[in-house]
């Protein structure tokens, strides 16, 4: 069985049908359907509109990272505020700890080669502070999973 698509699982989460969603976005039952399974692509201002229709902001994040170009992004699932609350401060906490080898590093404005495990280490938990964030600007505020 095929996954269903981030569209699919938004909609039905609303508890919208296609033919009402597809009313309320002005557009045909059969173009949603197409969207749903892939067969279209879903143009950025639909996406933004189910996005408010179905009430799940991070529909927009996940529909950015299916571009090549954004796949830099960091892979976000929503949370509830607890869990990203701690996730965030725990992964500021991480890069504070290393606070002085990020300066020993960048103080004289390059990374030598015996500095380079530190960097990407440092990097690393950049990283995860960067999708701390975005877990909590989607975290779960309606006890739903997207």
């Amino acid at each position: 069985m095929k996954e269903k698509s981030i569209y699919q699982v938004a909609r039905e989460v609303s508890g919208l049908t296609q033919e009402r969603a597809a009313e309320y976005l002005n557009i045909a039952t059969e173009t949603i359907a197409s969207y749903e399974q892939g067969r279209r692509k879903v143009p950025d201002d639909i996406v933004f509109a189910m996005s408010e229709l179905y009430q799940h902001p991070i529909l927009c994040y996940k529909h950015l990272r299916l571009k090549a170009t954004a796949r830099e992004l960091p892979d976000v699932e929503v949370r509830s505020l607890s869990q990203a609350v701690i996730m965030l401060l725990k992964n500021m906490d991480d890069l504070e700890e290393n606070r002085n080898v990020i300066l020993r590093i960048a103080y004289d404005n390059k990374i030598d080669e015996s500095e380079l495990d530190n960097w990407f280490f440092i990097l690393e938990q950049i990283a995860e502070l960067q999708k701390a964030c975005f877990t909590i600007k989607y975290c779960n505020r309606k006890g739903c999973i997207l």
